[in-house]
């Protein structure tokens, strides 16, 4: 053989080699996750696939657009996941099952992903047992859900590489969402404890302070600087919505800290919202914003100074659990600190341990991926 032949040879096989490669890693997609499961491509835009859903377990879905025609405006709860390659873990399984289960609205989840696979033993059984009608996946390009809205070309001010990019995209999409097609948005680590459908137009304070009387009521009036965003409910095209978007389209910047884009600037929409100056108090009603006592939308987070109650401690028979979130509609689980807590499958050891059961018994059942 000829070496110009021997040469044509090698370059052939490297050229092989390299397709190969980005076969293999599907890299001709950047959003898929896991080349080793089978896709979907069957998918209709706007829509949730007709396959049964058992035939979903294991496989990588492509997933729709979510529907211009919403059915189920302002009666939904609405999930988001800003990370490309997501990878549901076990603790935001039980954040779903509870609220589909204990809810009683049809729970969607957002991803900036194009493909989700169904790789997960609880949320395989979930899928099995909801999907389409009360649980339902979508994709969502940035620029597309802000379009007709007053963050529309945000995304060109935005930090792409920003370490902090995530957290403040976040903030952007759930208020977006909320003002397009109304619902309930909560963060992946609150468990949903009693049914929301009564609930509208309302967020909570970001403390931890408020002590309900016997019968529910606040016993004391809460002050605060900070609209915690992890639970909200708001109809569509909101008012105090449009202005809150309208202030964080005029400020949003470069170098904003995390808590900017939402629990400051939230507060701040309020405040000129009700024409009021100082910081806000709670309870507060309106028509289109009440600020809830924090007992309602209950907050938790271990980094909390003081200490919070042991909510990952030994308690013996539960009760504390329970006294602790007898008037609550959901508990925030909130703060890396708290999501590294263990959780032992203990009841008196841990809150996952004791409300799991309860309220995602399909999740805490593989206790060991979660």
């Amino acid at each position: 053989m000829s070496a110009r032949r021997t040469q044509k040879l090698i370059v052939l096989l490297i050229v092989l080699a390299i397709l190969y490669f980005f076969a293999q890693n599907n890299y001709l997609n950047e959003d898929a996750t896991d080349p080793s499961h089978e896709v979907n491509n069957n998918q209709q835009p706007g829509s949730q696939n007709s396959i049964p859903s058992e035939n979903l377990c294991g496989k990588t879905i492509e997933l729709p657009r979510f529907p211009a025609e919403n059915v189920d405006q302002n009666r939904q709860i609405f999930f988001v996941e800003t990370n490309v390659q997501p990878k549901p873990r076990g603790r935001t399984i039980c954040a779903l099952e509870s609220a589909i289960r204990i809810g009683k609205m049809p729970v969607k989840v957002f991803f900036r992903s194009s493909v989700l696979t169904v790789n997960h033993p609880a949320l395989c059984s979930l899928v099995k047992e909801f999907y389409p009608h009360k649980l339902s996946f979508y994709t969502t390009a940035i620029e597309e859900l802000f379009e007709r809205s007053p963050l529309q070309g945000i995304t060109k001010r935005l930090q792409w590489n920003h370490p902090l990019f995530l957290l403040q995209l976040s903030d952007l999409m759930r208020a977006v969402m909320l003002y397009k097609y109304g619902g309930f948005y909560l963060d992946q680590d609150v468990l949903t404890l009693r049914d929301l459908t009564g609930i509208r137009n309302s967020i909570v304070t970001d403390n931890i302070t408020s002590v309900p009387s016997e019968t529910c009521k606040p016993m004391t009036e809460e002050r605060t600087n900070l609209l915690n965003q992890g639970t909200m409910h708001f109809d569509k095209e909101n008012p105090f919505l449009l202005e809150y978007l309208r202030i964080l389209n005029a400020t949003y910047r470069h170098g904003m800290r995390w808590i900017d884009p939402g629990p400051v600037t939230m507060h701040l929409a309020a405040q000129k919202f009700l024409g009021r100056r100082n910081a806000l108090s709670t309870p507060l009603s309106t028509p289109d914003l009440t600020i809830v006592p924090s007992f309602v939308f209950r907050l938790l987070t271990l980094a909390m100074t003081p200490p919070p109650p042991p909510m990952f401690d030994v308690n013996e028979n539960g009760s504390y659990f329970e006294d602790y979130v007898r008037c609550s509609y959901v508990f925030h689980l909130t703060g890396l600190k708290t999501k590294g807590a263990l959780v032992t499958g203990n009841p008196r050891h841990d809150v996952y341990s004791y409300f799991g059961p309860k309220v995602c018994p399909t999740a805490i059942s593989h206790l060991k991926m979660f």
